[in-house]
């Protein structure tokens, strides 16, 4: 995962379910939000909805050779 990285939400947009383990290499900060949370974000936040979209993208982005 990256700086500024999202885990999940695609999940959630999709309507999945799924579970991860992660361990850091530098300090961090995580965490968890509701769906209510994410959706309030989302709708006042460019910035967050630019990231979920590039999300998004880079999830379903063919493969490059």
């Amino acid at each position: 995962m990256k700086e500024d990285g999202l885990f999940g939400e695609l999940d959630y947009l999709l309507g999945v379910s799924a579970s991860a383990t992660f361990v850091a290499e530098t300090e961090c900060f995580l965490f968890t939000l509701s769906p209510a949370m994410f959706e309030a974000l989302v709708n006042s936040s460019l910035k967050l909805s630019r990231l979920v979209i590039d999300s998004f993208c880079q999830r379903f982005e063919p493969p490059k050779a």
